[in-house]
């Protein structure tokens, strides 16, 4: 019987080969881009199980509440993991401490190679019992032990030592430790070569050193509570831990830190506690600020399933409306088979055979373009993705359920309602394709079309967005500027900062100079300012976003001054601060005049200056939210980066010089720059994604759509071939045959307008709601998704119409 069924199956494909290419092809992108999106989405949402064991591990992390402000810190005091040694319930712990000062840019040379890198860490050799690293070479058991080893992954491997075997051979590597000691160059010897991290892991590892390096230079790392740079401390806690265990454990530890932190500070906390973060959920985890990953955005997250939906929607939608119209083809046939003895069941069969037989062939082609499709999206969502995840049990079940579902639904129409007709109605012609088969099948085109219509227009609305926040008044000069980090050679630059502005700008076609701790759209950290005229006990600190400068930020960058002065003089360097008109509200001033001159208390360096000025609110981060109050602070300590200004039309000339610059120099570091206006875009990452990944499922949904509008079309136009014979044989033109069935067709795709508007509307009203400063809604967008549709809907149905009326009105009459 089964044999039967498939026999029928391929007769029917043969058959009508154009309509089952048309359904497969469709039927294929839909799942292609499914299961595209379902891979990345469940990427996202499983960050580190990777690792054995992974439920037993977690990283401890600190919350406190103090007069400054409530904080989740994922970084914990050297001595924590060192004094819970003793707990019982933790099988193994360690700790992963980046570089203090360049853990964003470390130097790292060979004789015949250096480059920057990050992702390196100073290690417990415990780490390699808590974390899952594949070997390729070396041993977990030897490695870390030893004072300046290093264990590096496959790319670093290949990086820097090529084809050759890098066990016993040396790195020179640049550690900044801040003010404890100076910068320290060393060699350290290669013990052994792990794979490289996954893609869903929230701290990718490009390198690990052995903690006792750090320990050499930084002796007291396992004594001192205080200090603030990063470590992380990992914990495995044995299989059923009683977890109250480590909790007091951990408890004893927060009365030692309290009372290190009030003898230093003099302050008091309001609350505080250490708590254990299961690893899994650090990606997931958006109330620690400074994370090593950024965490997921559940926001896109949904945005991308919802997109993957759609898309499905439509290519079931489409599979839906040409299986329709292939069954009625057949539904003679059907009849004859019910008059000689076929049951309902039979027939449900056959149809779900057929469904089945053509969703498999659509899954092995959709499996095939998402070979293709994998690269393009791992580009647009900057997630790394390859075939095996597909591999992963919950994808592949639901690639099957998916499959179940595709072919219950697309048979299930032919199967309830083929197989109910009375086989004597069907052979007479009472159930011929134009009556209940073209009633479902418009609402199927009406549902497509306005799955399509919405798409459309939310990308231009998507579009219009962009273009306002790049192209909008930010309130400082972007264009015509290098930003140069400096990611070696720190000391050099905050020591001697005017020099070497003077190098590059003594070239003509550079007119400007400016050194800062960042540049708009990649400025990190903040001060805590306090009132210096109040009592302490009444003054309450607020919080603003830094900007540490020299003199001449304000005039390279053109922010409008708006009261009080730019700095200009070497006093203000111990004694000014410029806020911005933010600023002026936060610390409840009624006017920027009124806070000149007032004093201020910084937290990070414990000086006390005077607000010198005032400037305008600039956009320093994207449009997304509004501007922060923002502090100005010449402050050296923390310059990182040196912004040029050009003026030469010849900017490859221009760029060239300034490396021959930098290589006269720095000649051992390497050189690299970026524009700012390119760096700004950056703040714009997800809705760029955003935006490409909904024109190309756009663009996707039309050829789909369209698809099965020539499908619907064909079967439409092919029902009344009588009807177009029997006018035209009345005297009927042509034209007149082509305006009456478009007519039809045009008001149906009129219709779905009407159902399109409160989709898109409410829907982008939503979207515009995440931004500060957004573009005003209008109806234009929708209309020019409109007026595409209608126009390559229009020329797929004339052309449709055109052959049918322009047939031999004699063969039309002897139709069936």
């Amino acid at each position: 019987m089964l044999k039967n069924y498939i026999t029928l199956t391929f007769r029917h494909l043969m058959k009508h080969k154009i309509y089952s290419l048309i359904n497969v092809l469709g039927l294929a992108l839909g799942i292609a881009c499914c299961i595209t999106i379902f891979n990345y989405v469940h990427n996202e949402l499983n960050y580190d199980t990777f690792h054995k064991d992974h439920e037993r591990i977690y990283r401890i992390e600190f919350y406190r509440e103090s007069f400054v402000g409530n904080f989740f810190s994922n970084s914990t005091p050297g001595p924590v993991i060192p004094m819970l040694s003793e707990t019982t319930q933790i099988e193994k712990m360690a700790r992963l401490i980046p570089p203090f000062e360049n853990s964003l840019n470390v130097l790292i040379k060979t004789e015949n190679t250096h480059f920057f890198e990050t992702d390196i860490y100073f290690a417990d050799p415990e780490i390699l019992d808590i974390f899952t690293f594949n070997f390729l070479k070396g041993s977990p058991q030897t490695s870390l032990t030893e004072p300046n080893t290093v264990i590096i992954n496959r790319s670093m491997a290949t990086k820097f030592f090529g084809e050759e075997d890098p066990i016993g051979k040396s790195l020179n590597i640049e550690i900044d430790y801040d003010y404890y000691c100076p910068v320290v160059q060393e060699n350290f010897i290669v013990c052994a070569v792990i794979e490289d991290s996954p893609s869903n892991t929230h701290c990718p590892i490009n390198m690990l050193l052995s903690m006792e390096t750090m320990k050499k230079h930084l002796p007291w790392i396992d004594e001192h509570f205080m200090d603030m740079h990063h470590k992380y401390s990992f914990i495995k806690t044995i299989p059923n831990a009683d977890m109250s265990v480590i909790l007091t454990s951990l408890e004893s530890v927060k009365g030692i830190y309290y009372e290190a932190y009030q003898k230093r500070t003099g302050r008091e906390w309001n609350k505080s506690e250490f708590y254990l973060q299961p690893i899994t959920n650090i990606h997931k985890d958006k109330n620690v600020k400074y994370k090593i990953r950024p965490a997921i955005n559940n926001y896109y997250i949904k945005i991308y399933s919802i997109i993957a939906f759609v898309v499905l929607l439509i290519g079931c939608l489409n599979f839906i409306n040409i299986s329709i119209s292939i069954a009625t083809r057949n539904i003679k046939q059907a009849g004859i088979r019910k008059i000689i003895g076929a049951n309902k069941t039979q027939l449900a069969l056959q149809s779900f055979t057929e469904s089945g037989i053509v969703t498999a062939i659509s899954f092995v082609f959709g499996l095939c373009l998402v070979e293709l499709f994998l690269p393009l999206f791992s580009n647009i969502s900057g997630v790394k993705l390859n075939t095996f995840g597909l591999l992963q049990i919950p994808v592949f079940l639901s690639m099957i359920g998916l499959f179940l579902i595709i072919t219950f639904i697309s048979g299930g129409y032919n199967a309830l309602i083929l197989s109910s007709f009375k086989s004597s109605n069907i052979i007479k012609g009472g159930f011929l394709p134009g009556t209940k088969g073209v009633v479902f099948q418009r609402i199927l085109i009406v549902s497509q079309f306005t799955i399509i219509l919405v798409l459309i227009a939310s990308s231009f609305v998507i579009y219009q967005q962009l273009n306002f926040m790049r192209g909008s008044s930010l309130g400082f000069d972007k264009d015509h500027k290098i930003v140069i980090p400096f990611k070696s050679n720190l000391s050099k630059l905050r020591t001697d900062y005017e020099n070497i502005k003077a190098e590059f700008t003594s070239n003509p076609d550079i007119s400007g100079a400016t050194v800062t701790s960042g540049v708009p759209g990649s400025m990190k950290g903040g001060y805590y300012l306090t009132s210096t005229e109040i009592p302490e006990d009444q003054a309450e600190s607020k919080w603003f976003r830094v900007l540490t400068c020299d003199m001449d930020f304000i005039e390279e960058f053109k922010i409008k001054l708006i009261a009080g002065r730019k700095f200009e003089n070497k006093s203000d360097i111990a004694g000014g601060y410029i806020i911005n008109e933010a600023g002026v509200k936060l610390l409840g001033f009624n006017s920027p005049a009124e806070a000149i001159g007032k004093n201020f208390l910084s937290h990070y360096h414990r000086k006390t200056k005077s607000i010198i000025g005032v400037v305008k609110d600039f956009h320093f981060k994207g449009m997304q939210d509004a501007v922060e109050p923002l502090v100005l602070d010449i402050e050296n300590s923390l310059f990182s980066t040196l912004t040029l200004n050009i003026t030469s039309k010849d900017l490859k000339e221009t760029l060239s010089i300034i490396k021959k610059k930098w290589e006269e120099l720095y000649p051992e570091t390497p050189y690299s720059y970026s524009f700012l206006d390119e760096d700004f875009d950056m703040q714009y990452k997800y809705e760029i994604q955003v935006s490409r990944m909904i024109n190309i499922i756009a663009m996707l949904g039309i050829c789909i759509a369209l698809i099965g509008l020539f499908g619907f079309v064909s079967f439409y136009i092919e029902a009344k071939t009588k009807e177009i014979g029997i006018r035209k044989v009345l005297g009927s033109s042509i034209s007149g045959i082509v305006s009456y069935f478009s007519i039809k067709f045009v008001s149906l795709i009129m219709f779905t307008v009407v159902i399109s508007f409160p989709i898109f509307w409410y829907s982008m009203k939503y979207w515009l709601n995440n931004f500060a400063y957004k573009v005003e809604l209008t109806f234009f967008p929708l209309l020019l998704a409109i007026i595409i549709i209608l126009c390559v809907s229009i020329i797929t149905i004339l052309s449709k119409c055109f052959n049918a009326a322009n047939s031999n009105p004699v063969e039309a009459l002897k139709y069936e």
